[in-house]
């Protein structure tokens, strides 16, 4: 029993892996999204029960209120790779401090 590290519950990560390693179909997962145009450069989008909010800058024809998709598309690819990270150190039960936000 190697409890929790850093956030991340190691034996639930490890039992995940062991499902996945015996039913490799238990690994698929599906992504959608439905995106909603609202008014000028602003829309929505539905990822399950989240909503994903889209706009420009003023300099853009936007009223500059949430996050642009470019800059949407940058925290995703920041979030993702640093979760795995945590993720692969974790399972390989290096205690370390966590990530900086």
């Amino acid at each position: 029993m190697n409890g929790i590290i850093n956030g991340v519950d190691v034996d639930k990560l490890a039992e995940i892996i062991r499902v996945m390693e015996t039913d490799p179909s238990k690994a698929s997962v599906k992504f959608q999204a439905e995106t909603k145009w609202i008014s000028c450069a602003y829309s929505k989008t539905k990822i399950r029960n989240f909503i994903l909010e889209g706009d420009e800058p003023v300099s853009y024809l936007g009223s500059n209120r949430v996050p642009n998709p470019v800059e949407t598309i940058l925290a995703a690819l920041g979030r993702c790779p640093q979760k795995h990270m945590a993720f692969y150190r974790e399972g390989l039960q290096r205690e370390e401090d966590a990530f900086s936000p």
